[in-house]
């Protein structure tokens, strides 16, 4: 029996991350955040809810170099 399974890089694991927002670029789908991270948005995360200097918890994967996000919510 091979015990030797292919395990996924942990880089490719959903991650949670409390963050405020430096910018937002609706039209390219990104935010920046003030640690420096660019994230690029699902078309379902609707940037127009947020604004610069809000607090938020995104859920993202990181991918061939890039920073994925697929949910984003203020936090209170």
């Amino acid at each position: 029996m091979n015990m030797n399974k292919a395990r996924k890089p942990a880089s490719n694991l959903p991650v949670a991350a409390g963050e405020v927002i430096k910018s937002l670029d609706s039209a390219a789908q990104t935010v920046t955040l003030a640690s420096g991270r660019v994230c690029r948005c699902k078309t379902s995360v609707q940037l127009s809810q947020f604004k610069p200097g809000d607090t938020v918890r995104l859920t993202f994967v990181e991918s061939n170099g890039e920073t994925l996000c697929s949910e984003m919510a203020r936090v209170a």
